[in-house]
């Protein structure tokens, strides 16, 4: 039988032990913190390494790649640690994953005209934030308390 504020009490205790147990209802922050994050470092130098064999690379994106594979890789830490600042570095991967990839991803499709890059851009984000961006926002707002916040 389940009882309310079990699941805090749960999370305090092991808050105060370290890592997060992966228990049933977690499996989403599993998948995100063991599976979603080290792939999207992977394939961010999978693209780097693409663009360096194309000699198409310009600093400002090899700078950007190793931007995005720090805070992937500092999310990570945090996120497998229970920490509070890796739950709020978390935010800023779901708005760019419901922002900045939609927009990369029409501007540079050699297939879309200039002026279809608007409607692209509204369409894509409108169906990110729908579908990625608000049920992976209830989700970790929802889990807030399994992350420590004595310690940041």
């Amino acid at each position: 039988m389940h009882v309310a504020g079990e699941g805090r009490k749960v999370a305090n205790k092991q808050a105060s032990k370290g890592p997060i147990r992966w228990e049933h209802g977690r499996r989403w922050l599993f998948f995100w913190t063991y599976i979603r994050l080290p792939l999207g470092i992977l394939i961010g130098f999978v693209d780097a390494a693409g663009l360096v064999v194309q000699s198409s690379i310009r600093p400002i994106e090899g700078i950007m790649i190793l931007i995005n594979a720090a805070l992937l890789f500092l999310v990570l830490w945090g996120l497998a640690r229970g920490r509070k600042w890796g739950w709020l570095l978390n935010w800023f991967i779901i708005a760019s994953d419901v922002s900045l990839k939609p927009i990369e991803h029409c501007y540079t499709n050699p297939l879309l005209r200039e002026e279809e890059c608007a409607t692209c851009v509204f369409f894509l984000v409108s169906f990110a934030i729908l579908f990625w961006g608000i049920p992976n926002a209830l989700y970790f707002w929802k889990r807030r308390h399994l992350f420590d916040h004595k310690r940041l």
